[in-house]
This record gives structure tokens, sequence and C-alpha cells, in this order.
């Protein structure tokens, strides 16, 4: 908690330093933090996503999205996404309950 007196221009009353406090995200040296963010981990173009996951579909049709994602090296949702996209484009279609059912490659 920094304590902060507008009339000495942003000093820290506790530590005695005159740091500018732009957020609370910010260190007390003045330096806001940096993040490094993970580079997209999906090398796969969206296209030949969907030629991986039909041919998955096609040799095991009641395969899970869970396994689909462990196979192809990608996340739940990205398998989740690419299927949605599918459905709306009528290449795939899923037959009978979510833990029983089959997937069917309609093109």
């Amino acid at each position: 908690m920094f304590l902060t007196d507008t009339s000495f221009g942003n000093v820290n009353l506790l530590l005695g330093e005159k740091n500018e406090l732009h957020n609370r995200e910010m260190y007390v040296s003045g330096r806001f933090k940096t993040e490094e963010h993970e580079p997209t981990n999906d090398k796969v173009k969206p296209e030949g996503r969907e030629g991986q996951i039909i041919e998955l579909m096609r040799s095991e049709p009641g395969i899970t999205r869970a396994r689909m994602a462990e196979i192809l090296g990608c996340s739940d949702s990205t398998v989740k996404r690419t299927i949605q996209t599918m459905i709306s484009k009528n290449k795939i279609r899923r037959i009978g309950s979510n833990k029983k059912g089959e997937w069917i490659v309609v093109e």
C-alpha cells in the first residue's frame, strides 16, 4: 500500500522514495512489470487442423474432443472452436449423445 501526498509530488511516505505511481502493477522501483507473453502455440493453419480432425473422425468416429486435442497437440478449446466452425460449414455432424455419439463426416 502506498501513501502519497500530492503536495510532495507522489512521494512514498513509507519508504521515503519518490516514484511515479501509475498503477498497482508497478514495482516500487518505478519500473513497470514486464510480462512475457507466450507466442501463439498454434503452428497449424485452421484449414490444416480441419483436415486432421476429419481424418481422426473417419478413423475413430467415437473420438472425444479431449482425445483429439491430445493427439493434435493443441488445447481442447481450439478443437471445440474448429469443430463448431466445421459444423456451421456442414462438413461434419454429431449423431447420438455427447457420451456415446459418433461423428459423421459429410463431405
